[in-house]
């Protein structure tokens, strides 16, 4: 399980993939 360097990441993806554990976090809780 790589533990992943916010140094190393790209801001763009970065801002991508908070923006999917948001859209996730959303569809989880329309799903309850």
């Amino acid at each position: 399980q790589p533990i992943v360097d916010v140094n190393s990441v790209d801001p763009k993806q970065l801002a991508r993939i908070r923006q999917q554990r948001v859209h996730e976090q959303k569809r989880r809780e329309l799903e309850r």
